[in-house]
């Protein structure tokens, strides 16, 4: 699939060549097989205000992108606020849910993605509340990096924090939350 080329039309060109060949792999059956996992997405929706970039108070009634023009900044304000821990208390919530009662999640690791050094240590202090769970936090001050990152890949700590640190290039099969 990565190799499928996409035409002008936006559809995927199947014509066979000699450097080219076309099979069928449902999803179903690569699930069964264990090649990819499920993915669930989860959405909260928030109301609020802001003050943009010029100084102007914007109100939002929701984060749907196609109903706001100005949804990234709201996203973004919303994040930060009660938003983002009602994000994060509700994934905690469902990454023990599934830890505790669904087969092959017993050892499953929680990832948390922050916008800041300021958020990612306030999260891992959350997600350790509502979890009750040993989390660590890693950002561009900790002083051990590499070892907290390591403990994570090695599934000695079951949730890390992160800020800019510990995501893109990650080698982590067990995260099953981010």
């Amino acid at each position: 699939m990565a190799f499928i080329d996409y035409g002008s039309h936006g559809l995927p060109d199947r014509k066979e060549t000699k450097e080219t060949r076309h099979f069928s792999y449902p999803r179903t059956q690569a699930l069964a097989d264990g090649n990819i996992v499920p993915v669930e997405f989860h959405h909260l929706d928030s109301a609020g205000t802001y003050i943009d970039q010029n100084g102007m108070r914007c109100d939002y009634s929701t984060l749907k992108i196609e109903d706001q023009s100005c949804s990234r900044d709201a996203l973004f304000t919303a994040v930060k606020e009660d938003y983002g821990r009602a994000l994060l208390e509700k994934g905690c919530l469902h990454y023990l849910h599934m830890r505790q009662r669904e087969l092959g999640y017993a050892n499953s690791q929680l990832l948390i993605v922050a916008m800041n050094v300021q958020q990612a240590r306030y999260m891992a202090k959350l997600a350790k509340e509502v979890t009750g769970m040993n989390c660590e936090c890693v950002t561009s001050d900790t002083p051990d990096q590499d070892a907290v990152i390591q403990r994570f890949k090695e599934n000695k700590t079951p949730i890390l924090s992160s800020c800019q640190m510990a995501y893109e290039g990650l080698d982590a099969p067990a995260v099953s939350h981010v």
